[in-house]
C-alpha cells in the first residue's frame, strides 16, 4: 500500500504511476459528530472531474475509476447534508437514478475531498485512496456526437434517506458544446472562483441547458471558470485548487478582482493627481481645487486652483478665483488707491479724520511687560500726529519731568509713540497742542507680573529611606500661559496655569462674545487667513484655538475653529481667520506684527497643545507669530501633549533646594518682589532595622492562640511584609496576633526601601488544658483551662412508652433502656389488638356479624378467609300450568302450589261446536243453522 504525495500524477498514455509520502490534505479522519452542525451552502466546492479512458486502467472498465474533486471551504461537522447528482442528458440527474448523498464524516476546512464510483480501480488508476465511494456513480463526459453531460453539487440540511427532501444546487458544471468534452481527460476550476448556483431548488429531470441553443439555464454559471483537456496526456495535478485569493476588493477601482477575497491594498484608481508638489499639471505650483489624494492615474478631470478673494467688497476681489485667499479692504475713509472719500479742503486730510482731532479725541496710554522691560504706549488712534499742531509730550515721575528712550517698534496702530519705561514708576503724562490738551495722571506701571508657587499645593516628601531622596509637587498660580519649572538650575517640567479653563468658542468672527480680564469688548478688525490640513488625532466636535499672550489678561482667544471631519474639502483643508488688533480701539485687543501665536485643541473637555507643522515660501508665513494683516499661513496640525496643572520631581538629595519659575520668553517670574522665597528643604526622616524590637505577649493556656508579638520602631513611610515561621497567627500592619504557644522566627522585608531582617521569639504558656467540668464523666482536676473535651451526663431521656425502663452506665456516660412491650395476641378475622398506654396492655375489640336470615330452599356459612357469612341454596323451578291456572310458591312447605279451574264448556245448538282457545283462554263456539227450506 503507498501513501502518497500531495501531487499525484498519473498520465493516460503512458499509465506510468509514481508513489510519494501523501499530503495531510488526502488524511481524513472518519467520524460521527454527537452534535452536528449543519455546514454552510458555500463550504464545498466543486474544483476537478477526472474521466479515463474505457480501457483505463488495464483490466478494469475506465467508468469505474471516474471521479470529482471537492474542496472544503470551512471546517464541516457533517457531510451528508451534501450530496451530488450527474447525468448524461440535457436534464438533471436523468441517468444516474436522482441525487446521491455523501456520507457523515467531518473535514476540515482546507481539505480536498475525492468521490469515485469504485475505490480500488481509483487507487490502481491514481496511486491513492479516494475519501468516498459511491456505487452507480457514472458521468460520461460528453462526446462529439452528444456533448451532453452534467455534474451536480447538492445540499439540505435536512436530507433523509426514508423521506428524501428537494435539495437544492449550490455548484454545477456542465458539458453543452464540443469544446468542453472531458471524455479521456479532465477539468478543474481555477483558484479562487466557485461556487456556481444554480436554478433551485434542484428538481429530477429538470432541464439544465436549452436543447437546440445548447445554452446553460443557470445564469450564475461562469464557464470560464473551467480549464478542459480532452484526450490529453499531460499528468492530472490534485489539490491544486486555493480559495486565498488577495487582490482589490473596492468596485470603484481600476483594478477590482471579482474573486478575490483578501483586500492586499493594490486598488489604483483614476482622478484628479495634480498637488502642485509631486505633480504639477499645470505648472502654477498649487494643487488642484478636486485633488484626489488616493488617485494613481490623472483622468484629465483637474480644475486649477485660483487663488484670489471672493469678497466683492474688497479692494482685491478676483471673479475668476475658486479658492479663498486673504481679502484686503481699504482703511476708514480711504478708498482701494488709499485716497481720501471725503476731502472737501483738498488738504489730503480726510474730513472724518480731521474731525477726530477735536479734543475729544481718546488718547490712552498702555505698559506691557518683556522679562520686566516695561513699555508706555501713547496711542492716538485713528489721528496721526502731524493731525495735531504743535504736538508735544511732556512725562513727570515725582513731579519731575523724565525723558524717556522712545522706542522704535511696530505697535498696534501707525500713530503710535512707545517709550521704554522703569518697573514700579508712577508717571504723569502731559500732551499739548493747538488744538487740545491732555492730561494723564498716576500711570502706575506694576513692579511685576504676579507669579507664585502657592504654599498650600507644595508638598515636600522627606526621604524616608537610609541613603534615599526626597520629592516635591505643586503648581503655579499666574496668568494664564505655560511655565517652566526649574530646580537647582535643573529643568523640571512644563506646568500650565488656566489652561484648561480657556474658552474655545467666545469668538465670533473677529467679535468676541466675552470682554476680556480688564472689562473690555473686543473687536479684531486686523486679519489673516490660515488654511490646516492632517488632523491627526483630531475628532469631531474638537476646537481648534489660536491664542496670542495678552501681557494683563495671560491666553486670549484670536482665532477659532471647531472641527468635523465632513467639513474638510477634497484638498483635506480647512480654512480659519486669525485676528490682530483694532487700531481704531483705545486699548490692547490683539497682537501686533511678529507676536508669538499659540495653538492649542480642546478635546472632550482637556486642552492639548497643537503641533502644527507650519510651511514658509513666498506664499506662505508661518502662524506661529501673527503674519500682519492679509496674512497667508499653510500647516499640517495634529493633537499635541497633554497640558500638566502640576508638577513633580523626586531624587532630591537630603538638604535645602531652590525652585524657579520662567515663562516661555525665558524670562525668570518666580522668585519675585512680590513672592521672593523660593528655597526649601527636604530632611532624612528614615529608620534603621536595627532600631526594630518586639513586644510579646504569651497565652494563658498551652492550648490557647492568643499570643501576639507587636513591632516598635518601624519606619512609618515604608510598606513591610512580614513572614513568620512556622506560619502562623493573624498578620497586621506591625503585629502579629491569634498566636498558639510556639517558638517562631519573623522576617521583616522592607517592600519600600529594600532589605530585611530577622527576629526570634517565643510564644509562651502558663497552664496545661482539659476538662475542668466536675460533673463531667471524664473530669480533670488538674486542667488549667477547658480544652472543650467534658463529657456531661446526659439527662435521663423522658419515657416515651409505658414499659420505658432507663439505667444509667457510667463507663459509656449514657442511659440504657432495658424495657420492652408485651407480644400482640393472636385475634380472630372480625377481631382488633389495640394496645391501651394507660393500662399497659392489649385490648380485643370487634363482634362477628348476625348470621343472615335465609329462604327456605337457603343455608347460611360464615368464612373466615373473607371474614362474612356465605348464603347457598336455590328455589325449585316453577311449574307449567294452563292458561287458567295459576303457580304459587309455599313458603311453609317450601313448594309450588297450582290453583285455578277451566269454564264449564257452553250448551250450544245442534248445529254448533264448541271448541277451547288456549290463546285467548276461553270456550269457542262455531257452525251455522241451516237456511230454512221454501
Amino acid at each position: 500500500m503507498c501513501i502518497f504525495k500531495s501531487y499525484v500524477f498519473f498520465n493516460y498514455s503512458t499509465i506510468q504511476y509514481a508513489c510519494f509520502m501523501k499530503r495531510t490534505n488526502f488524511l481524513f479522519f472518519l467520524f460521527f459528530s454527537l452534535s452536528i452542525i449543519y455546514a454552510q451552502q458555500n463550504a464545498l466546492i466543486l474544483t476537478g472531474i477526472s474521466r479515463p479512458n474505457a480501457n483505463l486502467p488495464t483490466g478494469t472498465s475506465g467508468n469505474q475509476a471516474r471521479s470529482i474533486e471537492l474542496y472544503a471551504n470551512q471546517d464541516i461537522a457533517d457531510l451528508s447534508v451534501y450530496g451530488c447528482a450527474t447525468s448524461n442528458t440535457i436534464s438533471a440527474g436523468q441517468s444516474s437514478n436522482g441525487a446521491r448523498r455523501l456520507p457523515a464524516i467531518s473535514v476540515n476546512e482546507g481539505d480536498f475531498i475525492y468521490i469515485t464510483r469504485n475505490a480500488a480501480n481509483f487507487e490502481t488508476l491514481h496511486g491513492f485512496s479516494p475519501d468516498v465511494q459511491l456505487d452507480g456513480f457514472n458521468f460520461n463526459g460528453g462526446t462529439s456526437d452528444g456533448f451532453y453531460c452534467v455534474i451536480e453539487l447538492l445540499y439540505s440540511p435536512e436530507w433523509n434517506d426514508d423521506d428524501p427532501v428537494q435539495p437544492e444546487t449550490i455548484d454545477f458544471w456542465a458539458s453543452n458544446s464540443a469544446e468542453t468534452i472531458i471524455n479521456g481527460g479532465w477539468a478543474k476550476r481555477l483558484s479562487c472562483f466557485g461556487p456556481s448556483l444554480g436554478v433551485n431548488p434542484w428538481v429530477f429531470q429538470d432541464p439544465v441547458f436549452d436543447f437546440n441553443s445548447q445554452l446553460l439555464l443557470y445564469p450564475n454559471f461562469n464557464i470560464l471558470e473551467w480549464t478542459y483537456s480532452s484526450n490529453n496526456s499531460s499528468p492530472i495535478e490534485f489539490g491544486t485548487y486555493s480559495n486565498d485569493c488577495p487582490g482589490c476588493l473596492d468596485l470603484t477601482a481600476l483594478n477590482f478582482c471579482n474573486n478575490c477575497n483578501q483586500d492586499d491594498g493594490s486598488c489604483e484608481y483614476a482622478g484628479c493627481t495634480d498637488n502642485g508638489i509631486t505633480v504639477d499639471l499645470d505648472g502654477d505650483g498649487l494643487p488642484a481645487i478636486n485633488f484626489d489624494i488616493n488617485a494613481d492615474y490623472d483622468d484629465g478631470s483637474c480644475i486649477a486652483m485660483i487663488l484670489g478673494c471672493l469678497d466683492s467688497q474688497a479692494c482685491n476681489y478676483n471673479p475668476l478665483a475658486n479658492t479663498i485667499a486673504t481679502c484686503n479692504y481699504p482703511l476708514e475713509y480711504y478708498d482701494c488707491d488709499n485716497n481720501c472719500i471725503n476731502d472737501v479742503d483738498l488738504n489730503g486730510i480726510c474730513d472724518e479724520v480731521q474731525s477726530l482731532t477735536t479734543c475729544n479725541t481718546s488718547v490712552n496710554i498702555y505698559s506691557s511687560n518683556e522679562c520686566g522691560q516695561w513699555q508706555l504706549w501713547i496711542d492716538f488712534n485713528s489721528s496721526d500726529a502731524s493731525d495735531f499742531e504743535n504736538l508735544s509730550i511732556s512725562i513727570f515721575e515725582d513731579d519731575n519731568i523724565v525723558v524717556l528712550n522712545e522706542l522704535d517698534i511696530t505697535t498696534n496702530s501707525i500713530n503710535d509713540i512707545v517709550y521704554s519705561v522703569e518697573a514700579g514708576s508712577n508717571y504723569d503724562v502731559i500732551i499739548l497742542s493747538n488744538n487740545c490738551e491732555f492730561n494723564f495722571n498716576n500711570i502706575l506701571v506694576p513692579t511685576d507680573v504676579d507669579v507664585l508657587v502657592p504654599a498650600e499645593t507644595l508638598l515636600i516628601t522627606n526621604a524616608t529611606c537610609p541613603n534615599g531622596f526626597g520629592e516635591l509637587s505643586g503648581s503655579v498660580d499666574g496668568p494664564t500661559g505655560v511655565y517652566e519649572v526649574w530646580i537647582d538650575g535643573d529643568f523640571v517640567s512644563e506646568i500650565s496655569v488656566g489652561i484648561n479653563d480657556l474658552e474655545f468658542n467666545t469668538l465670533d468672527g473677529g467679535t468676541s462674545l466675552v470682554p476680556d480680564c480688564e472689562g473690555n469688548d473686543i473687536f479684531l478688525s486686523d486679519n489673516s487667513s490660515v488654511v490646516l490640513s492632517g488632523f491627526n488625532g483630531l475628532q469631531d466636535g474638537d476646537w481648534i484655538g489660536a491664542f496670542y499672550n495678552n501681557p494683563t489678561c495671560g491666553y486670549s482667544l484670536i482665532g477659532n475653529l471647531e472641527f468635523f471631519s465632513n467639513d474638510v474639502n477634497n484638498l483635506g483643508y480647512l480654512q480659519l481667520a486669525i485676528f490682530g488688533d483694532d487700531p481704531t480701539s483705545d486699548y490692547i485687543d490683539g497682537p501686533q506684527n511678529g507676536e508669538e501665536i499659540i495653538w492649542l485643541v480642546e478635546s472632550n473637555g482637556d486642552v492639548f497643545e497643537a503641533d502644527v507643522n507650519w510651511i514658509s515660501n513666498d506664499l506662505f508665513s508661518p502662524c506661529s507669530i501673527y503674519p500682519g494683516t492679509n496674512g497667508f499661513c499653510q500647516g499640517e496640525i495634529s493633537l499635541g501633549p497633554y497640558f500638566l496643572e502640576e508638577f513633580s520631581t523626586d531624587s532630591l538629595s537630603v538638604g535645602e533646594h531652590y525652585i524657579e519659575i520662567f515663562d516661555t520668553g525665558s524670562c525668570q517670574v518666580f522668585p519675585n518682589s512680590n513672592n521672593p522665597i523660593n528655597i526649601f528643604e527636604v530632611a532624612d526622616v528614615s529608620t534603621s532595622f536595627d532600631d526594630i524590637n518586639l513586644s510579646v505577649t504569651s497565652n494563658l493556656c498551652v492550648s490557647d492562640s492568643d499570643g501576639a508579638v507587636i513591632l516598635n520602631n518601624l519606619n512609618p513611610n515604608s510598606n513591610y511584609n512580614l513572614v513568620v515561621i512556622p506560619p502562623s497567627g493573624d498578620i497586621q500592619e506591625n503585629s502579629i496576633t491569634s498566636l498558639p504557644t510556639g517558638s517562631y522566627t519573623l522576617f521583616v522585608f522592607d517592600q519600600t526601601c529594600g532589605g530585611n531582617t530577622n527576629l526570634t521569639f517565643e510564644i509562651g504558656a502558663e497552664y496545661e488544658v482539659g476538662c475542668t467540668n466536675p460533673e463531667a464523666c471524664n473530669y480533670d482536676s488538674e486542667a488549667c483551662s477547658d480544652d472543650n473535651s467534658c463529657l456531661l451526663p446526659p439527662l435521663e431521656p423522658a419515657l416515651e412508652n409505658c414499659w420505658d425502663d432507663y439505667q444509667f452506665v457510667s463507663l459509656s456516660c449514657s442511659w440504657i433502656n432495658i424495657g420492652f412491650q408485651d407480644t400482640e395476641p393472636t385475634v380472630e378475622c372480625y377481631e382488633t389488638a389495640t394496645f391501651n398506654s394507660a393500662t399497659c396492655s392489649w385490648e380485643i375489640s370487634g363482634v362477628q356479624d348476625v348470621e343472615p336470615i335465609v329462604e327456605c330452599y337457603e343455608s347460611a356459612t360464615f368464612n373466615s378467609a373473607t371474614c362474612s357469612w356465605e348464603v347457598s341454596g336455590v328455589q325449585d323451578v316453577e311449574p307449567i300450568v294452563e292458561c287458567y291456572e295459576s303457580a304459587t310458591f309455599n313458603s311453609a312447605t317450601c313448594s309450588w302450589e297450582v290453583s285455578g279451574v277451566q269454564d264449564v264448556e257452553p250448551i250450544v245448538e245442534c248445529y254448533e261446536t264448541t271448541t277451547f282457545n288456549l290463546a285467548t283462554c276461553s270456550w269457542e263456539v262455531s257452525g251455522v243453522q241451516d237456511q230454512e227450506p221454501i
